[in-house]
């Protein structure tokens, strides 16, 4: 399940939402690496969304989610102002990986879910959130 994978949910208070929702994880230490990667790549999946993946030697998966009252300064392929910032860590597993975004992207598809998750402000909020539109997709 995704809900169980909600570590924060968090409003941004700066202008660097890597750098912050970083933070708020315990993976702090990859800021130099992601910033090249999104240099190169960047992590916008559209829809206001944007959803950096990481691999780690870690059991289970791990989500931060950071709302941006205003649209966050990242680059968006869609042109829609990104203001939802998603940050997963992921068991090494390539079937675990597979299964977790499959099931993640699907969420985020919902467009009542994205325009909730703006009005969560803690991590009890998202998760309650995600864990109803899991249970109603899985209906």
């Amino acid at each position: 399940m995704i809900w169980d994978s909600i570590k924060d949910c968090f409003t941004f208070k700066t202008d660097n939402p890597i750098k912050e929702i970083l933070e708020h994880s315990s993976f702090s230490s990859l800021y130099k690496d992601i910033i090249e990667r999104e240099s190169k790549f960047p992590s916008s999946i559209g829809k206001g969304v944007y959803l950096i993946r990481k691999r780690a030697n870690i059991d289970e998966p791990e989500m931060y989610i950071g709302i941006s009252p205003e649209p966050a300064n990242l680059e968006s392929y869609d042109g829609e102002p990104v203001r939802i910032v998603i940050f997963v860590v992921l068991p090494d597993n390539d079937e675990t990986y597979a299964e977790y975004l499959t099931h993640l992207f699907k969420i985020l598809n919902v467009s009542t879910l994205r325009k909730d998750l703006l009005n969560c402000k803690t991590e009890e909020d998202a998760i309650v959130l995600i864990r109803g539109e899991e249970e109603e997709l899985n209906e």
